[in-house]
């Protein structure tokens, strides 16, 4: 880094600091131009994995995201300002680390050291981390999310048992697999609802996937991914304990399979 490099960051981080702490010159309200920084409903893995392609794009020549385009100082505006949205702030400073320069993540450190509000520094920073799962759960944590916590209690629950499990898998995470594993099914439509043949492959009868009024996977759908998930780690045989409220069960698991290897 050259003198003049060294002196303009030292430049930035002092100002930063100063704003971070309500003094100095406030920068321009710049937050409606970043508004697709908010996560909007999003999971908060999928709005972290979006935000680290917005960082990957930012340094590239592909322009344009959201149908936004993502300023620079824009994202160090909203960073370093003491009186904006935490979540803009966090969305921020995970697209800003990406820049690559060491000065910008020295000025990134400088302006989340000055954080005065304990939450906000803890999102921040939370909102940096590399390993996207672990910053997911702890945001989540963060927010109230009551799954995290929920399913370390049945994880203890088991072990008291005896019971463990190697792996676990959200149902809404298999299902983001459903949009290439349905071309691999037999299905037709009716009644506004796509259903699987299954009762041509040894099933009782054949069953809808995806619901006609809301557009949204049905339970059985969701059987699918789960299926393949299991089918694609390479076992000799795969053994399912039913209840006796999943009889049906029985039959639909076979069927999937059986269209699943006629199709390769």
């Amino acid at each position: 880094m050259t003198n003049e490099q060294q002196e303009a960051l030292i430049t930035h981080v002092m100002n930063a600091a100063s704003r971070a702490r309500g003094l100095g010159v406030r920068k321009e309200d710049v937050s409606g131009r970043v508004e697709a920084l908010r996560r909007n409903g999003e999971s908060t893995r999928d709005w972290l994995a979006r935000l680290d392609t917005a960082g990957e794009l930012l340094g590239s020549s592909a322009a344009g995201y959201r149908g936004q385009t993502l300023e620079p100082n824009d994202l160090w505006s909203v960073l370093e300002d003491p009186d904006a949205d935490p979540e803009l702030r966090a969305g921020a400073a995970r697209i800003l680390k990406h820049a690559g320069q060491p000065e910008a993540r020295l000025r990134i450190d400088a302006a989340l050291a000055a954080v005065r509000d304990e939450n906000a520094s803890e999102r921040l920073r939370i909102s940096m981390r590399d390993d996207i799962d672990e910053a997911s759960h702890e945001l989540a944590a963060l927010d109230g999310d009551p799954v995290p916590h929920m399913l370390e209690r049945i994880q203890a629950s088991l072990e008291r048992f005896g019971i463990h499990f190697d792996g676990w898998a959200r149902q809404s995470i298999l299902e983001e697999r459903l949009p290439q594993l349905l071309p691999r099914l037999d299905t037709y439509e009716k009644d506004g609802a796509l259903w699987a043949r299954s009762g041509a492959y040894g099933d009782d009868d054949d069953r809808v996937l995806i619901r006609s009024a809301t557009g949204l996977p049905t339970y059985r759908a969701a059987d699918v991914p789960y299926l393949v998930d299991k089918l694609e780690r390479g076992y000799d045989k795969a053994i399912y304990v039913l209840g006796a409220d999943h009889h049906s069960t029985a039959r639909w698991y076979p069927a999937i399979v059986c269209r699943m290897r006629s199709r390769g």
